[in-house]
């Protein structure tokens, strides 16, 4: 297995990287794992978000009745 120059300037760049910080590399993989799952979990909790918000939304849309908190202030009611 050969590693290329781009791989071994960013494995050095990291070296650098972990001695500038004070932190050996295993604790930076797992801050950035645990950075990982965090986004990953934000990103899959705003998604749910908006879908309930539209599903309901949509909802409400069919019945008749859009609810008056999803008018802003200043919205123009149409008639």
């Amino acid at each position: 297995m050969s590693i290329s120059i781009t791989e071994m300037e960013t494995l050095q760049t990291l070296g650098r990287l972990t001695r500038e910080l004070g932190i050996s590399s295993g604790t930076l993989i797992i801050v950035l794992v645990l950075l990982y799952f965090i986004i990953k979990w934000g990103v899959s909790a705003g998604i749910k978000s908006a879908y309930d918000d539209i599903h309901a939304c949509k909802s409400f849309e069919e019945d008749g009745n859009a609810p008056e908190s999803r008018n802003g202030p200043g919205a123009v009611k149409s008639s």
